[in-house]
C-alpha cells in the first residue's frame, strides 16, 4: 500500500517546519508528501516551497485565497496518488515509528477501512497536556468489525484520533469525501 500523507497550511510558518520534518524522518517515510498552502499571509508559503526542494516524494499546490481546510483537503484527495492517507496539520508533530506502526495495522488487519494510534497533547513550548484518545478501546492493536466500532463510538465517542489516523482513500472516496458543513473539523468526523 501507497502513503499520501495531506498536509493543508495557512498562517502556520511558526510550527511548519517542524512538523514536516517529522514527517519527512518517518521510516518509512511517505510514498508521496502533498502540500496545500492556502493563500498564507506569512512566510509559510516560502519555507513549503524550501523544505519541499528537500523531499523527492512532495507536492505542493500553492492557493492565492484561502478557501478553507476542506476545500484543500478535497483538492489533494482527488490529486493523491496513495492507497492511504494521513491528514497532518501543519502544527502536528508525530512521533517517530508512526507511519509503520500504522500501516503495519492495515496490513495484518486488511479489512480495516483505518488505523488510529495515540496523539500527545503539547502547548506551544512542547510541553506535554495529556494523551487522546482520553479512554482507548484496547490496550492493544485489534481490529473492530463495523458493528462494534458503532457501538464504541456511541459509548465513547472519541477513541480515534485523526491526525494519528492513516485511512483507506478508496473508504473516503466511496463515502463522498468530508462534510462541507464541518469544514476544518471534517476530518474528526469521519470516525
Amino acid at each position: 500500500m501507497r502513503l499520501t500523507t495531506i498536509t493543508p497550511n495557512f498562517i502556520h510558518s511558526h510550527v511548519l517546519e517542524d512538523a514536516v520534518r517529522a514527517i519527512a524522518q518517518q521510516s518509512p517515510p511517505p510514498d508521496e508528501f502533498i502540500f496545500v498552502d492556502d493563500g498564507s499571509t506569512d512566510d509559510g508559503l516560502a519555507l513549503l516551497r524550501r523544505l519541499s526542494n528537500d523531499l523527492s516524494f512532495r507536492r505542493l499546490f500553492e492557493f492565492p485565497d484561502n478557501r478553507g481546510t476542506y476545500n484543500d483537503v478535497q483538492h489533494a484527495l482527488r490529486v493523491a496518488n496513495g492507497d492511504v492517507v494521513h491528514l497532518a496539520a501543519a502544527d502536528d508533530l508525530i512521533l517517530p515509528g508512526m507511519y509503520a506502526r500504522l500501516m503495519n495495522a492495515l496490513e495484518t488487519f486488511p479489512l480495516a477501512a483505518f488505523a488510529s494510534g495515540e496523539a500527545r497533547v503539547v502547548d506551544l513550548q512542547t510541553r506535554f497536556v495529556g494523551w487522546r484518545p482520553p479512554a482507548r478501546p484496547s490496550r492493544q492493536v485489534r481490529y473492530f468489525w463495523p458493528t462494534k466500532a458503532v457501538q464504541l463510538l456511541r459509548r465513547i465517542d472519541n477513541w480515534t484520533v485523526p491526525k494519528a489516523a492513516v485511512i483507506k482513500r478508496h473508504h473516503l472516496s466511496a463515502n463522498g469525501g468530508f462534510d462541507k458543513s464541518f469544514n476544518s473539523f471534517g476530518n474528526g468526523f469521519l470516525f
